[in-house]
């Protein structure tokens, strides 16, 4: 599985970080209310998996799915929270996550080279403009704001998310596609672990928030959207970095 001494040690890294941030409380799973946390462990997991190799990016998406598992036995309240003691909720859709961001940033990556870069802000602008717009109609519901200002801040919130990608590309526009892999990965990522909870335990959803519908989309208006943009935002510096450092 290593090839060399390096391999290891970036593999250990990685891995020791997603332990980390899956064990200290609020580190890695931010609570905002009972039963409700956007993890931000996918993160260093992407990272990982668009500088190792296949086999190594699934032992990461591995150690993803045990961090969360040993993180809802220690200290699981609600019943969602519970339902990751089954490792086909806490540890399946982790590793599944793992090797479809590593198939997704080579199939990227090759796309990458046959059109210009730009392709990679237009589709990270489609992503974005759905994923915020759903989230400001969710906040629209949940906030007494103004219907105006919250499109006005969503609005602003999405033109400084354009300038930060476009400005990625400018420093390297070899590396375009990172930052697509970022958001889609993360947003499959928040699609696995809802399916993986509704097909295996789908009677929490029915007795604790009143259907599996209205409770996936909420979560996907809210906490999909904002962990994609805190990867894209994250992780694309990070591995372009990474990648330089290697030349």
């Amino acid at each position: 599985m290593f090839k060399n001494t390096k391999e290891l040690i970036i593999v250990s890294m990685i891995s020791a970080i997603i332990f980390m941030l899956s064990l200290i409380p609020n580190l890695g799973f931010i609570t905002l209310f009972p039963g409700i946390s956007i993890t931000i462990i996918h993160i260093p997991v992407l990272v990982g998996v668009m500088i190792v190799s296949r086999r190594q990016a699934i032992l990461l998406g591995l150690v993803f799915g045990l961090g969360s598992l040993i993180a809802a036995l220690m200290r699981a309240v609600s019943p969602i929270e519970i339902a990751f003691y089954n490792p086909l909720i806490s540890v399946l859709p982790r590793i599944l996550f793992a090797w479809f961001a590593y198939e997704i940033f080579h199939i990227l990556s090759a796309i990458s080279k046959k059109v210009s870069p730009f392709v990679s802000v237009l589709f990270v602008a489609m992503i974005l403009s759905f994923g915020l717009y759903s989230l400001g109609t969710y906040l629209i519901t949940l906030v007494s704001l103004s219907p105006i200002i919250i499109w006005v801040l969503i609005g602003l919130f999405y033109l400084l998310l354009i300038f930060i990608t476009i400005g990625y590309l400018r420093k390297n526009k070899a590396q375009a596609f990172i930052a697509s892999t970022a958001l889609l990965s993360t947003l499959i990522h928040t699609i696995l672990v809802l399916s993986a909870l509704v097909l295996v335990r789908p009677e929490f959803f029915n007795t604790t928030f009143g259907g599996a519908v209205d409770l996936i989309y909420s979560i996907m208006a809210t906490n999909g959207v904002l962990e994609a943009i805190a990867a894209t935002v994250i992780v694309t510096p990070i591995v372009i970095t990474l990648k330089e450092i290697e030349k």
